[in-house]
């Protein structure tokens, strides 16, 4: 994890005498890391978000100063501090320097001669040390009982640090399963990953972060954002896809959350890109299992209806069929109802497995029918003795007609899933 800026500053800037002189927009940056620099040749080692000091030894004179900040900003680094009373003064911090970090929402510091730079940069390594140790702690307690809520020994490891960092065991939560639409394909869940049971490797699904640039960057931004709003999410990073563990609220609240989530992350990454699926509240702590399967088949619901986000409670019938965990079972009834039309349609070149689900919905009008099917009414009526006399459906059987329905509906979940 990371550490906000503006925190870091509020809780040492007397400690270490540092003074805000420019781009104080910036604070909401994240720092990962404090870096040393005295030279713009070093500039190249640098992976972004690190909080930079130096002492200016080898600045010649102004241009060179602005343009090593130009340098430090092009390389998404997210601060400056500058060791002033040595080689530079505050009088070398131009107007023109000024102006860059403002236009920029670049922070910069002064922090006197007499402040150690072995002190600040040692308080700042264990603070990034200790947040990236608490947060893997977290994240690895979470993943494990998300993951093998049924192994005893991985249980009695894990839910003792996530009770210690302020879960408890029967409080209720909600899981936030957020997909990067760039990977799309791992999004979607075999029959095996299906089962309730969730047989997957830990070491494979869960990691530290994403494993491209583009979701690191948008896993950043969603970091921030979180902080910066004060949210009460935890984080759980997967290979291609990032878990948000809250706890229980209203649907109203978390959907006006997240919706500002993804107007900010749009606004600062030119498009959202994501679908977001949200479990219903768990029942306890070890539920994390079952909401992850929510959650992740809510988002699936979310990228087939186009939406930006979608709640599990909202699945409807697809609820039910979560509970099947063998899926040929389901299969098999789709093929015992609706088996003998797909065959048909297939031999003879005909879609009347489509003018049969439209005659379900439309409640056998034929008039609706044929204006759903945008054809002929005489070509519905057709349809529907076909599928009455050589299909041989007694279509006018509530039963038979709720059967049909339901083959329709496990036919959708399991393409859905496939």
């Amino acid at each position: 994890m990371a550490i906000l800026l503006r925190d870091l500053y509020k809780e040492t800037k007397s400690t270490y005498g540092l003074d805000l002189i420019a781009g104080e927009e910036g604070l909401d940056h994240l720092m990962n890391w404090v870096y040393i620099s005295e030279d713009p040749d070093t500039l190249e080692f640098l992976h972004g978000g690190e909080l930079i000091i130096t002492t200016g030894v080898l600045c010649g004179n102004e241009y060179w100063l602005y343009n090593f900040i130009k340098g430090l900003i092009e390389h998404k680094t997210c601060g400056l501090i500058i060791n002033i009373g040595g080689h530079l003064n505050r009088s070398d911090i131009s107007d023109r320097i000024r102006m860059l970090c403002d236009r920029k929402h670049y922070p910069l510091f002064l922090m006197p001669w007499e402040t150690r730079i072995f002190d600040i940069t040692h308080d700042y390594y264990n603070r990034i040390f200790d947040d990236t140790q608490t947060s893997q702690a977290i994240s690895t307690a979470l993943s494990r009982v998300i993951l093998h809520p049924n192994d005893k020994a991985l249980m009695e490891i894990s839910l003792p640090v996530l009770y210690e960092h302020g879960f408890q065991a029967d409080a209720q939560y909600h899981l936030v399963y957020i997909s990067d639409l760039r990977d799309t394909a791992s999004m979607k869940p075999t029959a095996a990953q299906t089962n309730t049971s969730i047989q997957q490797s830990e070491h494979s699904t869960i990691s530290s972060g994403y494993a491209n640039t583009a979701g690191s960057f948008l896993q950043n931004l969603l970091t921030r954002l979180v902080r910066i709003y004060n949210l009460p999410y935890t984080f759980v990073n997967g290979t291609d896809y990032t878990l948000l563990i809250s706890p229980a609220r209203s649907n109203e609240r978390l959907e006006q959350e997240l919706t500002r989530l993804l107007y900010y992350m749009g606004e600062s990454a030119g498009t959202t890109s994501m679908y977001i699926g949200i479990s219903a509240p768990t029942k306890d702590l070890i539920g994390l299992s079952q909401a992850f399967l929510q959650g992740r088949c809510a988002a699936l619901m979310a990228q087939k209806k186009n939406s930006s986000l979608f709640f599990f409670d909202d699945m409807g019938f697809y609820k039910l069929l979560l509970s099947v965990s063998d899926m040929d079972v389901l299969r098999e009834y789709v093929n015992d109802t609706l088996g003998s039309i797909i065959t048909y349609d297939e031999q003879h070149h005909t879609n009347y497995l489509e003018t049969l689900y439209q005659y379900l919905l439309c409640d056998g009008s034929i008039q609706k029918i044929a204006g759903a099917l945008f054809c002929h009414r005489n070509t519905v009526n057709y349809r529907v003795r076909i599928l009455r006399e050589d299909l041989h459906l007694a279509l006018d059987d509530p039963s038979t007609r709720f059967e049909l329905m339901t083959a329709f509906q496990v036919h959708s979940y399991l393409d859905l899933f496939s």
